[in-house]
C-alpha cells in the first residue's frame, strides 16, 4: 500500500513566494496544489481537493484572502481546515481581518523556522516527513526566505 501524502493548498499572487512555498511544502512531504488568486483557490476546492492546510496571501488580484477564507468556510467538509495566513499587514489589525477567523498569521517576510512551526503545529506528520538531506537544504532555504521582500506598495497602513 502507498504512503499517504499530507495535502496542501499555497494561495498567493507573488509567483516567486508561491515557488518557494510549493518547495518547502514538498520537502515536507506535501501534495501541493497553487492557485495565484482566491477565484482559482475556490475552483480547486470545488473540484473536489481536500487539503489537510492551506497557506494563504491576503492581497490578491481577483479574489482577496478575506473574501476566499469566507467562501471556503462555507464549504462543507473544509470549514475546519487549518488556514496558515501570510500578510505584510501588521497588528492592529482592522476590523475586516475578523473574517479570517481561526487562522494563524504570519508577517511577511517571514522567517523560515516560524513557517516551518507553523506547519508542524498544524500538521504534526509533517514533523516525521522531511528527508535526510533537508537539513543541509534548510540553510540555502533559509538564506531565501530571509531575502524574501513584499513588493513596494504592497503594504497596507
Amino acid at each position: 500500500m502507498g504512503e499517504v501524502k499530507l495535502q496542501a493548498l499555497v494561495v498567493e499572487d507573488d509567483v516567486d513566494i508561491r515557488d518557494l512555498l510549493f518547495t518547502l511544502l514538498t520537502v515536507l512531504g506535501f501534495e501541493v496544489r497553487e492557485a495565484a488568486n482566491g477565484q482559482l483557490a475556490l475552483e480547486t476546492l470545488r473540484g473536489g481537493f481536500v487539503p489537510d492546510l492551506i497557506v494563504l496571501d491576503l492581497m490578491m488580484p481577483v479574489m482577496n484572502g478575506w473574501a476566499f477564507r469566507a467562501e471556503q468556510r462555507k464549504i462543507e467538509g473544509l470549514r475546519d481546515v487549518p488556514v496558515i495566513v501570510l500578510s505584510a499587514r501588521r497588528p492592529p489589525y482592522r476590523e475586516v481581518d475578523s473574517t479570517i477567523e481561526g487562522a494563524e498569521i504570519l508577517p511577511k517576510p517571514f522567517d523560515l523556522d516560524t513557517f516551518l512551526g507553523a506547519v508542524v503545529r498544524h500538521c504534526p506528520e509533517a514533523a516525521i516527513g522531511p528527508p535526510s538531506w533537508f537539513g543541509a537544504a534548510s540553510r540555502s532555504i533559509a538564506g531565501i526566505v530571509t531575502a524574501i521582500r513584499t513588493p513596494p506598495g504592497r503594504f497596507v497602513s
